[in-house]
């Protein structure tokens, strides 16, 4: 009876160890995911700050030429 208890007990200790290093698994695959978000978020809002700028270059040069028509 006492070796019985003892496979369960460790059965359940290697099962607890195996899911506590699939949740930590997965938190770092989810921590990486929200990096590369973020990551990419930024890229794209500096992309269309320059793409602002750029426009806002071209009308003021429009502007000018327009000015001295």
């Amino acid at each position: 009876m006492y070796n019985a208890l003892q496979i369960c007990i460790v059965s359940k200790l290697k099962l607890t160890a195996y899911i506590n290093k699939s949740v930590k698994k997965s938190i770092e695959d989810d921590e990486n995911m929200i990096k590369y978000d973020m990551k990419q978020s930024t890229e794209h809002r500096a992309q269309s700050t320059e793409h602002r700028a750029q426009s806002t270059e071209h009308r003021a040069q429009s502007t000018e030429h327009r000015a001295f028509s």
